[in-house]
Order: structure tokens, then sequence, then C-alpha cells
């Protein structure tokens, strides 16, 4: 069995999407039609190869978007600071054509 479409596949159902959407995706993606129906089939009989994606570790996923959510609040910072930097470009480049303006 394919672990990686594996992990993909309970990694999009952690982020909401359908188990059908989830195995649609992949599908599209170019992956094996079968390797991803049996990926389905281990998954909707509770059989998971891989441990490190039990359902604790889906729930503290979720608990770590959760508060991803909460530090979106320290993104207008980052943003402003750009802001900020755009500014000061545009304010040089506009000194720069006024001083060309004078020397020529």
């Amino acid at each position: 069995m394919n672990e990686e479409i594996l992990a993909g596949i309970k990694n999009a159902i952690v982020h909401g999407f359908s188990m059908e959407e989830a195995a649609n995706s992949f599908i599209n993606a170019g992956n094996n039609p079968s390797e991803v129906k049996e990926v389905v089939s281990y998954i909707t009989k509770g059989i998971s190869p891989l441990p490190s994606l039990s359902r604790t570790t889906e729930t503290a996923v979720q608990k770590e978007m959760a508060a991803q959510k909460g530090k979106t609040l320290a993104k207008p910072q980052a943003s402003g600071r750009l802001k900020w930097i755009l500014i000061i470009l545009a304010a040089l480049a506009v000194l720069g054509i006024t001083l060309s303006f004078f020397l020529l």
C-alpha cells in the first residue's frame, strides 16, 4: 500500500475534506486509482499501518490548527512591515526621479 497516499488522504480528512474529495484529488493528481481505492478501503475499515496518524495525532493536529488560527493576529504586523518597506521604496524612487530632473 502507498503510505504517501494514506498520509495525504488522512491529512485531507483532518483538514475538513471528505474521503471522496480526497480520493478524487489523488486520482486527478495522477496516482494509480487502484492504489487510491486500496488506501480508502483501509481507512474505511479502520486499518491504518501508519501509527503516526492515529486519532490522537489527528486531534493534536486539529488543536495545533486552532492555535495557528489564534496566531493569525500577529500576521498584520508582518504585513504592516511590508507596507512600510514599500512606502519607503516608493519614496526613494520618487526622490531619485526628482533628483534626476534637477541634474539634467
